[in-house]
């Protein structure tokens, strides 16, 4: 599900273990993930990752249209 709020997209989803998308009982806790939408994906992950941050999730084209 999309939906929006104040103009800031937020998605619900079930879980989907080959979207990485895992459920509460799977994880044995909570379930969040937070996606950061901006124009220069690649950009911004190489200025993070250079400021220090860990890839975790690697950037690649995902079957639902996002990157």
């Amino acid at each position: 599900m999309r939906f929006s709020i104040a103009g800031s997209e937020f998605f619900a989803v079930d879980e989907n273990p080959d979207a990485f998308n895992l459920s509460p009982a799977t994880l044995g806790g909570t379930s969040v993930r937070m996606n950061l939408i901006v124009d220069d994906p690649d950009g911004v992950m190489r200025a993070a990752i250079a400021a220090g941050a860990k890839e975790v999730f690697p950037m690649n084209d995902q079957p639902y249209g996002m990157r």
